[in-house]
């Protein structure tokens, strides 16, 4: 595993304190090393400063920027004994294993630029390559740069999991609005609150019985959708995600879900009276709670206190192998939100909390069965024989 992170020759494009999406672009490098396991990170070295190089280090070129996946892969390699290992896509960065540290210390003092170094440092190591994949990377060479580079960078926010209509509606919304706000003092959890805010007010209107207000509720609805993903998005850019705000946006999102089901519940009550309306508020408030609960319990209320506390019902896709795990991730996308406009353009909000009577119970059935799963599976393993040898 390789920890240490060395950046040499600071006269490089773009100056160190450029800022780029609120962030000065070699502490933007900095902090994401930082977040993804590196322990040393050395900046803007000069060729006379590295007096005493470690045996293995990461040198990256001053004007690249690397994914989260892209580091995290980098810091956990295993390079062999001298060699110097670099991706195919690009020589940008490579990851060095020398035990010579006077060959390594002469090879800085020597070179007057990284393409330089990285030419004396492969006269004497052998060349290894990895593949990362283009996406993973982005070069700032030039100021004619900056716009791709800032749009590479928004596009890493996009979630996998996310469904089509927020990836292709609601993402590209929130990601202007979130590209306007990140060199102002507003905060992640501003927008938070700014968002649950707006939600509570959107689900107020369900309660009219009137179908004008339902269609300005459901909108606001959307809307609460497009800011929510803004503070997410503030906090990844900035570096400034926190367990406290991980958890008001996650337990926000419940409480403004349980607001609209429990408003459209009582316009219904308004016009017919009875136990049934009361009934479907309970069943689906109750399978909201219930799963937000069983998610709090297994995912976020051990979690550290750094990052987010949670992305996705069962994380990556390569994970998602069962039926169970695929339903519980479909049923987690916002995508509803755009049916609830539907329904209330058609006057039929009534019809959505009926779905939500059955579907929030399901959901929370469907996430205790995967939880179930998941807690077995942990169990065989360390009964397994296989662990006692």
């Amino acid at each position: 595993m390789t920890d240490v992170l060395l950046i040499p020759f600071w006269n490089s494009c773009p100056a160190p304190n450029h800022r780029l999406l609120g962030v000065d672009f070699h502490d933007r490098i900095a902090l994401q090393s930082r977040r993804s396991g590196f322990k040393k990170i050395l900046t803007r070295l000069g060729p006379d400063e590295v007096q005493d190089p470690p045996e293995q280090f990461l040198l990256l070129s001053p004007d690249l920027l690397l994914s989260d996946a892209a580091w995290k892969r980098l810091m956990a390699l295993e390079p062999e004994r001298e060699t110097l290992t670099t991706a195919e896509e690009t020589d940008s960065f490579v990851l060095v294993r020398c035990a010579d540290a006077e060959f390594l210390r002469q090879a800085f003092q020597e070179s007057d630029s990284y393409a330089t170094l990285v030419s004396r440092l492969g006269t004497r190591l052998k060349r290894e390559f990895v593949s990362l994949g283009e996406r993973e990377w982005v070069a700032f060479r030039s100021g004619d740069d900056r716009r791709r580079v800032e749009r590479w960078l928004l596009r890493g926010l996009i979630k996998e999991s996310e469904g089509f209509m927020s990836r292709h509606v609601e993402r590209k919304i929130s990601l202007a609005v979130t590209s306007s706000l990140v060199d102002t003092r507003i905060t992640p959890n501003a927008m938070t609150l700014l968002s649950v805010g707006i939600g509570i007010i959107g689900a107020s209107f369900f309660a009219s019985p009137k179908k004008s207000r339902h269609v300005l509720g459901a909108l606001l609805f959307w809307l609460h959708s497009v800011l929510d993903g803004c503070d997410g998005e503030l906090a990844r850019l900035k570096f400034a995600e926190s367990r406290w705000g991980g958890l008001i946006d996650f337990w926000g999102d419940n409480v403004v879900h349980s607001a609209v089901f429990s408003a459209i519940a009582a316009g219904v009550y308004a016009k017919e009276q009875g136990t049934v309306p009361v009934a479907l508020a309970f069943s689906a408030v109750s399978g909201t709670l219930l799963s937000a609960g069983l998610v709090y319990r297994t995912t976020m209320r051990d979690k550290s206190s750094g990052g987010p506390l949670f992305t996705s019902v069962v994380g990556s896709p390569s994970l998602r192998s069962s039926s169970i795990e695929k339903i519980a991730d479909q049923l987690a996308r916002r995508d509803f939100i755009y049916l609830v406009i539907a329904l209330a353009i058609a006057g039929k909000v009534k019809w959505f909390l009926r779905m939500g009577a059955i579907g929030a119970p399901l959901y929370f059935l469907a996430l205790a069965a995967l939880s179930l799963k998941n807690s077995q599976t942990v169990h065989q393993q360390i009964v397994s024989p296989e662990t006692l040898k």
